[in-house]
């Protein structure tokens, strides 16, 4: 009997969703590019390498090579596979390399989960230099075989493909600014294999809680570049509060391009207190403006 006639039909739970349901509770989207980028910058106009058209065999090797890493427990081995950028937008929620590699090796020793193949499907060339693969792996967990299907992009880095968790091509970080009683922390433009996002802290000055839109009628976001304008809406899974009382926003332009010049954000509402019917609240429209000098970029 070969193997593929002994596993069960295959099923679509891939590693990641499995290890995004045990992580739900993980620290936040925005600490996790913060403890990023604090590993290391590297120059913008640093010297790129132009990437080889891709084939089926030299991203299937990357990904021979990155799930045999985990199933032996070899760190170095997955370090040396995953892109620097992994890291550095909400598409994880591991802080680093060293998180996610502890993470899942966890999760696969507890489990018994050994992944016994691995098959390429197809890929998808996405830009110069990043490609999307339909992976196949054939999995043993808990003594049972099956097959998972997922969709995973590469990056072409240090002269081969890695897996790529992001998407996130450079980013850059600005300092922070106020807009009347708003004030700006940690004001990031995360520049992605798909359009843009920006990324901020932030707080009021004598409002304690903050709402982006309400009932049917979302905050809208409108995002000018050297492009032109693009346009977002701004859901509740886009807005965090944190523990110091402050709020985390992520806003994803999938279509943007250019460099950023200023994000306006409407139907920002500030409330005096939380939970506490009466208290005088205010709606307003916020500018997060992008000043020219940038307090550090990473790229690849």
């Amino acid at each position: 009997m070969t193997f593929d006639e002994a596993v069960e039909p295959a099923d679509d739970t891939s590693l990641a969703e499995t290890l995004d349901d045990v992580e739900a509770d993980e620290s936040s989207a925005h600490e996790a590019f913060v403890s990023a980028r604090e590993q290391g910058a590297i120059d913008e106009d640093e010297t790129s390498v132009e990437a080889p058209a891709p084939s089926r065999e030299g991203i299937e090797e990357a990904a021979v090579q990155f799930y045999e890493g985990l199933n032996q427990g070899k760190k170095d081995k997955v370090y040396s596979l995953l892109h620097n950028n992994a890291f550095l937008s909400g598409d994880t929620p591991f802080h680093s390399a060293d998180e996610f590699i502890e993470h899942t090796t966890s999760y696969m020793e507890e489990h018994q989960l050994t992944y016994e193949s691995v098959e390429v499907l197809g890929i998808d060339e996405v830009e110069n230099g990043y490609v999307r693969a339909h992976i196949r792996l054939s999995a043993l967990q808990d003594e049972e075989k099956h097959l998972e299907e997922e969709i995973q992009l590469f990056a072409f880095e240090d002269d081969q493909w890695k897996v790529d968790l992001a998407g996130v091509k450079a980013h850059h970080s600005y300092g922070t600014t106020n807009d009347g009683a708003y004030t700006f922390q940690d004001i990031t433009v995360l520049e992605r294999v798909e359009g843009i996002e920006v990324a901020f802290t932030l707080s009021h000055r004598n409002y304690e809680m903050i709402r982006f839109g309400f009932a049917e009628n979302p905050a809208g976001a409108s995002l000018y570049t050297t492009s032109g304008m693009f346009e977002a809406s701004v859901s509740t899974e886009d807005v965090k509060e944190r523990a110091d009382g402050t709020y985390e926003v992520h806003i994803h332009f999938p279509e943007a391009s250019g460099n950023v010049e200023d994000l306006f954000v409407s139907r920002v509402i500030a409330r005096e207190a939380r939970d506490v019917p009466g208290t005088e609240q205010h709606e307003e429209a916020i500018t997060v403006p992008f000043e020219q000098h940038e307090r550090g970029t990473v790229s690849p």
